[in-house]
């Protein structure tokens, strides 16, 4: 009877243990999802603060354009500017000009 009484509290002892185990386990593989989550983060920011890096560099793309802007002739860009410039006024005038023709088209 002792035996038997010793038998089922070491059974109910194994059995709250394999909960516990149960339990450590799904705690476990959600840690292991998270660190490859982490992991895939980490990467990704690493890989920001490369192409960062390249954009501001010395050599890179930032300093290049800048290179490049300095080497353009100040009157070439001014005519360039005022040429565009020029080209927009007269394409809004000719869509003003064409919405105004189409309302009193509309009127009649």
């Amino acid at each position: 009877m002792i035996d038997d009484n010793r038998l089922m509290g070491l059974e109910r002892q194994v059995q709250r243990v394999e909960k516990k185990m149960d339990m450590i386990d799904s705690k476990l593989d959600a840690i292991a999802v998270q660190s490859s989550q982490i992991s895939d983060l980490q990467s990704q920011f690493r890989a920001v603060w490369r192409k960062m890096d390249q954009i501001c560099a010395p050599d890179g793309i930032i300093a290049t354009i800048q290179s490049h802007q300095s080497s353009c002739p100040r009157g070439q860009m001014k005519f360039l500017w005022t040429f565009t410039i020029g080209i927009a006024s007269a394409l809004g005038a000719t869509w003003v000009a064409v919405l105004h023709y189409v309302m009193e088209a509309s009127k009649q």
